[in-house]
C-alpha cells in the first residue's frame, strides 16, 4: 500500500488514526499544535496521584477503549460509587442524607486516561508526531495536498497525498483556511464537547470522606463547582475529589473559592489538599472557541456531517470524537472516528 498521510491533530483520535494507518503500512506525519500528545486528554501526576483533567471515564460497553487499555497493560477500575451524595443548596446549605450514585457503573483508567494517549504516541514511529506544528491553511486543488502552518522555527510546508482532520470541528472551521472550502456554517454549528467546562481535581493523603459515609458525589448551585466526584487513585491510600465547572467560573483559577467550597462539603480536612490541579478548557484555543462559551442542554447527538467527505473526495478525511459514527463526545467516539477515517484511507489507497 502506497501514499502519505498527514494527521491534523495529535489527540486520542488523530494518535489512532496514526496508529492504524501505520499497521496498514502508510507512512504518517501527525501535526499537533500543543507542546504535548492527547488533546482534551491530559493526566498530571503530583503527590503520588493521577489526575485526569480531561475525560476520565469508560464505560464497560466501550470495546475500543477497553482493547486499548489491554493493548497498553492499562487496567480498568470501578468509579467509587458507596456512600451519600452532598447537595449544597444557591443559599449555602448543605445536605448529606442523599442515598444517590450519580456514576455508578463507570470505569476508570488506572494511572490515568493520558496513559492511552502517550502509548499511543510512544508506539509510533521516531519522529511520527511533530509538535508545535499549527496547521493553518490546506489547500486540496494541486497534484498533493499541501498543508502550511506555524512551526517552532517559523512557518512550515509539507505535502501529502491525503489529510485526517482530527480536530474539534468548531475549531477546524475557525483556524484552519481549507480550499476547497470546508461547510463552516455546518461545523461551526457542532458544539465541542466539555469545551467550555473546567475541571479541578484536589488531592488529599486519604479519601477522608469516605469515612464519614461519604461517595465523593456531589451536586452544587452555589459553585464554583457544580458536580463533584470521588477521583482517587485505584491503589496506594491517597484520596482526591474532581469537580466541573460552568464557563467563566474559573476566571482568575478561583483557587480560595474552590478550596472553600470542598471544605464546605467534605469538611475541615478538604481545605489543605496536597496538590490542587485547575483546567479551564475555555481557554485553549485549539479545544474550544467562543461560540463554546454556551454549553449545550444535554449531549448532542454527534455524528458524520452530510456532504462534508465530498469536499475534495478521498483526500481531506475527517476523525475527531463529535463527527464519530457512534458514541460522539466520548474518548469511545474518539477511537471510532479514527477507525473510520482509516478505513476510508485503506480504500482509496489499495
Amino acid at each position: 500500500m502506497t501514499g502519505r498521510v498527514l494527521v491534523v491533530g495529535g489527540g486520542l483520535s488523530g494518535l489512532a488514526a496514526a496508529d492504524g494507518l501505520v499497521r496498514a503500512g502508510l507512512s504518517v506525519t501527525v501535526l499537533e499544535a500543543r507542546d504535548r500528545v492527547g488533546g482534551r486528554v491530559l493526566t498530571e501526576v503530583a503527590a503520588g496521584v493521577p489526575a485526569d483533567l480531561g475525560p476520565g471515564w469508560v464505560w464497560p460497553q466501550n470495546r475500543r477503549i477497553r482493547r486499548l487499555a489491554e493493548r497498553f497493560g492499562l487496567a480498568l477500575f470501578p468509579q467509587h460509587a458507596a456512600g451519600r451524595l452532598v447537595f449544597e443548596e444557591g443559599a449555602g446549605a448543605v445536605r448529606r442524607d442523599l442515598e444517590v450514585a450519580t456514576m455508578a457503573g463507570a470505569l476508570r483508567v488506572a494511572g490515568g486516561v493520558g496513559g492511552l494517549t502517550e502509548g499511543l504516541a510512544e508506539s509510533l514511529p521516531d519522529g511520527t508526531v511533530r509538535l508545535g506544528h499549527a496547521v493553518t491553511a490546506v489547500d486540496a486543488t494541486g497534484p498533493r495536498v499541501v498543508v502550511t502552518g506555524d512551526g517552532p522555527e517559523g512557518t512550515f510546508r509539507d505535502e501529502a497525498d491525503r489529510v485526517i482532520f482530527a480536530l474539534p470541528p468548531r475549531v477546524l472551521a475557525e483556524r484552519v483556511a481549507v480550499t476547497p472550502a470546508l461547510p463552516v456554517v455546518d461545523l461551526a454549528r457542532v458544539p465541542t464537547w466539555m469545551a467550555g467546562m473546567g475541571k479541578v481535581v484536589a488531592a488529599y493523603d486519604a479519601p477522608f470522606w469516605s469515612e464519614a459515609g461519604l461517595s465523593g458525589d456531589g451536586v452544587s448551585h452555589r459553585g464554583p463547582l457544580v458536580e463533584l466526584h470521588d477521583a482517587s487513585p485505584s491503589a496506594g491510600g491517597a484520596g482526591a475529589l474532581m469537580g466541573f465547572a460552568p464557563p467563566g467560573a474559573l476566571k482568575g483559577g478561583a483557587r480560595e473559592e474552590i478550596v472553600g467550597q470542598l471544605a464546605r462539603l467534605y469538611g475541615a480536612d478538604a481545605a489543605a489538599p496536597r496538590a490542587l490541579w485547575v483546567q479551564d478548557w475555555r481557554a485553549e484555543p485549539w479545544t474550544a472557541v467562543a461560540a463554546d462559551a454556551q454549553m449545550p442542554r444535554g449531549h448532542p447527538a454527534y455524528g458524520p456531517i452530510r456532504g462534508l467527505d465530498h469536499v475534495a473526495p478521498g483526500r481531506l478525511l475527517f476523525a475527531g470524537t463529535e463527527l464519530a459514527p457512534e458514541e460522539g463526545g466520548f474518548l469511545e467516539g474518539a477511537l471510532a472516528a479514527a477507525e473510520a477515517a482509516v478505513g476510508q484511507v485503506v480504500a482509496v489507497a489499495a
